[in-house]
């Protein structure tokens, strides 16, 4: 209730139109603003999400998994080496499969296409175009701003076609945007350095390897 009385939706008509169709939905959404409430506050308002997620703990999964229960919530364990099968199974069934796509840890890098971050260009995520490719549902962005005591989550479809652009490239210039503008909504900053950094290395590694 407090999520439903809290929280208004701006492009709510083609959200809805989306999930009328049946066809699942790719919602993609970054850490940043309140997007601790966006899974429970899609699942008590009928989207039916389906949200790729990492337990730090085996405690916090259970927690997390019998809450989940209590709500339309499906929780898509990242590290389970079946986490591409599910996420797609999941469109497939009509659900809103959430990701959050700024998590350069987790990218498996490209080999041949780079992403301009933050002016730094680096070898781009392969993830997201992969989804797209596999399901053809329509994606957007999904992000939720603290306003006073009231959140507003924004919804800005995805206007993208397979070609010179990729999905990713496409979504982190949306994003991107929206940090420079509200800055103190991103929580990346602390550890954005460090975690680039390992990133870079590691593509390194395996291009040598």
């Amino acid at each position: 209730k407090y999520w439903a009385l809290n929280i208004s939706i701006t492009n709510k008509s083609w959200f809805d139109e989306m999930k009328s169709q049946g066809k699942g939905c790719l919602l993609l959404t970054g850490h940043f603003g309140a997007v601790e409430y966006l899974p429970g506050f899609l699942a008590v308002s009928g989207y039916q999400p389906s949200m790729i997620v990492r337990y730090k703990t085996n405690k916090l999964r259970e927690v997390l998994n019998k809450k989940s229960k209590l709500v339309d919530l499906e929780l898509i364990d990242v590290d389970s080496p079946d986490v591409v099968f599910n996420a797609i199974r999941a469109i497939r069934n009509g659900r809103t499969l959430v990701t959050l796509f700024d998590e350069f840890k987790q990218w498996r890098p490209c080999k041949d296409r780079s992403i301009n971050v933050f002016g730094q260009c680096i070898p781009q995520d392969r993830t997201l175009d992969l989804l797209c490719k596999r399901t053809n549902v329509p994606a957007c962005i999904g992000l939720i701003y603290r306003q006073g005591g009231k959140y507003i989550l924004e919804i800005n479809p995805i206007c993208w076609e397979s070609g010179n652009i990729s999905l990713l490239e496409c979504s982190w210039k949306m994003l991107e945007q929206q940090i420079y503008l509200n800055p103190d909504h991103w929580y990346q900053w602390q550890d954005f350095k460090s975690v680039l950094a390992e990133y870079l290395k590691r593509n390194i590694a395996d291009a040598h390897s």
